[in-house]
């Protein structure tokens, strides 16, 4: 329930998480030294809230916990400074920076509800303002940028457990959202990487009746789904990173129990090859891209504890 984000430094800043107690710390990777280093706290504690990277380099915290307020992180002074209130607490939304620089808050849930609400942060401004709504309330959702600017939502479920069948798309300039059906499974818990030709690469995830190793790639031209070769293992939680030459290695996640082993998609071949273990079987962890050769995974979970630990994927020159 934590966040990792790269920093204009190419330090990699990580907030909050759960271990028992929701964490209000911060830490610090650095990528030359691989230490880390305390960096101060939070205001409040956050779990599975959002960290975005704006363009004047600071990040924005956002949710968690229910929480309505945000704060800036200034790596240069090592400080943390509250901004506006959200019109909403909620938890497990989705944050994404539009062209515009600004950040875009959809879904999410709280304690008895979940959100089709959703809101855009203006930073030079500090100011929240609300936007159309989704057609869908949504958690455990992803939110991804398109080349065009527009934003695809995909999957999620609401409240009562009961996955979206359908996919949305929001264009900023008009503040609409249009919705369509044409994806091939109900999920969440997946993810949602964008590949250089413009086309969403869609993974895993899971539904009322389990899990799923299911991939699907988006073409926002066509509108339309196609499956691809189906991941080797069944992933919910788990990670995808883009790498060079259109590769994305699959990480980690739970099925039945947490995962350890990952696998590298070829969108040329639309193959999937087996590649090295982890050191730990983990999910709900993240995955930073540090350079094409290196991918930090921090943290997560193993069944039945949190983890601290960290460990670093090298990608082979073959």
């Amino acid at each position: 329930g934590h966040t990792a984000t790269v920093l204009s430094s190419g330090h990699v800043l990580v907030t909050g998480g759960d271990n028992h107690d929701d964490f209000s710390t911060s830490e610090i990777y650095d990528p030359l030294s691989k230490m880390w280093t305390p960096a101060s706290n939070m205001s409040l504690p956050r779990i599975q809230h959002g960290a975005t990277l704006l363009s004047s380099g600071k990040v924005l915290a956002t949710g968690g916990n229910t929480l309505p307020v945000g704060e800036l992180y200034d790596y240069l002074s090592d400080t943390w400074t509250p901004v506006d209130k959200t019109s909403s607490e909620r938890f497990q939304n989705t944050a994404t920076v539009l062209l515009s620089g600004d950040v875009l808050i959809a879904g999410g849930s709280n304690a008895f509800n979940s959100f089709s609400s959703c809101q855009i942060y203006n930073a030079s401004l500090n100011m929240w303002t609300p936007v159309a709504n989704m057609s869908t309330q949504r958690y455990q959702h992803t939110a991804t940028l398109l080349l065009s600017g527009n934003v695809l939502v995909v999957g999620g479920a609401d409240q009562f457990e009961i996955t979206a069948t359908v996919y949305e798309i929001f264009d900023p300039h008009s503040n609409t959202w249009v919705k369509s059906d044409g994806l091939n499974d109900q999920l969440k818990g997946h993810t949602a990487t964008l590949m250089p030709s413009g086309k969403v690469l869609v993974t895993g995830g899971a539904y009322f009746l389990g899990y799923l190793s299911t991939a699907q790639l988006f073409d926002p031209k066509s509108m339309h789904w196609v499956k691809t070769v189906a991941m080797l293992s069944e992933r919910f939680q788990h990670t995808a990173s883009l790498l060079p030459n259109q590769q994305v290695l699959l990480v980690g996640g739970y099925n039945k129990t947490a995962l350890s082993d990952c696998e590298m998609y070829k969108v040329s071949s639309n193959a999937t090859t087996r590649v090295a273990n982890m050191l730990t079987a983990r999910f709900q962890h993240t995955a930073t891209v540090l350079s094409p050769q290196q991918i930090l995974v921090i943290g997560g979970n193993d069944g039945s504890k949190s983890l601290s630990s960290s460990e670093l994927y090298i990608v082979s020159s073959d």
